[in-house]
């Protein structure tokens, strides 16, 4: 059975959520063009991924230093990252809501493979619209998200690998 919402409750949800900050958007989905992201890694570096997307597949993954599912989340992806970069992927690790500190001493334990940014003004976290994190985007030819992944643990690598291998691949066709 449909159900319809009266207009003030509607109204009323729709001012809470502004008054939180929530966006009526949606995160970008599978099939969607990824926005923006340029943001300098902590080497200093500038990453684009609207450049970096020219050459082949990249990996997009937005998570915090303090956050639990993250730091368990965060060496699978570095081994990712070790692995799929010598097939021309790339990977960037966003740290969001969270401090330099913080991320400085995650990452000079955990070394990782990947470039790792921290989007110290919330500019992406808004940008691309998140909701919660860990959340990652495997981004493929013209842009276009091809897989979405919401907090991952070794036993997803295979699955995820399979993403990697059919984004990799779409780059060696010609025209599309």
């Amino acid at each position: 059975m449909l159900r319809r919402w009266p207009g003030a409750v509607v109204s009323a949800c729709a001012l809470f959520a502004l008054c939180l900050g929530l966006s009526a958007q949606a995160a970008p989905d599978v099939g969607a063009r990824a926005p923006s992201l340029r943001v300098k890694d902590l080497s200093g570096k500038v990453f684009d991924l609207s450049k970096a997307v020219q050459s082949g597949p990249v990996f997009v993954n937005f998570w915090a230093s303090w956050c639990i599912p993250c730091q368990e989340e965060f060496p699978v992806v570095s081994r990712l990252a070790q692995k799929w970069q010598k097939q021309k992927m790339s990977f960037i690790a966003v740290a969001v809501k969270d401090k330099k500190p913080g991320v400085q001493s995650f990452i000079k334990k955990q070394k990782p493979a990947q470039r790792v940014a921290l989007d110290d003004k919330d500019t992406l976290f808004k940008g691309w619209d998140l909701e919660f994190i860990p959340v990652s985007y495997l981004v493929g030819k013209g842009g276009k998200i091809v897989a979405l992944y919401d907090q991952f643990d070794a036993s997803d690598a295979a699955a995820i690998e399979r993403d990697f291998r059919k984004a990799v691949d779409a780059y060696k066709k010609p025209g599309k």
